[in-house]
C-alpha cells in the first residue's frame, strides 16, 4: 500500500508542478500584454525555420520580440486575467 501512496504523492507533486510553471507563463504573457506598446498575435504555421528566425533577428534590431505560446494551455487563463 505503501507504493500506490507513493505514487499518488508523486504525481500530485507533478501536477502541482505544472501549474506553477503555467501560472508564470500566464503571468509573463499578462505582463507583457499590459507593458506592450502593441501586441502582435498570428498563427506561424507554415513559416521555415528560416523565415521564423530571420523575422526574431529583425525584430531583435527595433526592440521587439517574437513569443511561441501553445493556445490550448494559456488561453482560457488570459482570458479569466
Amino acid at each position: 500500500m505503501g507504493s500506490f501512496s507513493n505514487i499518488i504523492r508523486r504525481r500530485i507533486w507533478q501536477a502541482q508542478k505544472f501549474l506553477n510553471k503555467k501560472k508564470l507563463v500566464v503571468d509573463e504573457i499578462v505582463n507583457k500584454l499590459k507593458t506592450s506598446e502593441s501586441v502582435i498575435i498570428f498563427q506561424y504555421q507554415g513559416l521555415t525555420v528560416e523565415e521564423l528566425s530571420e523575422l526574431r533577428k529583425e525584430l531583435k534590431n527595433v526592440d521587439s520580440e517574437v513569443r511561441v505560446y501553445k493556445k490550448t494551455h494559456y488561453l482560457k487563463e488570459l482570458l479569466m486575467n
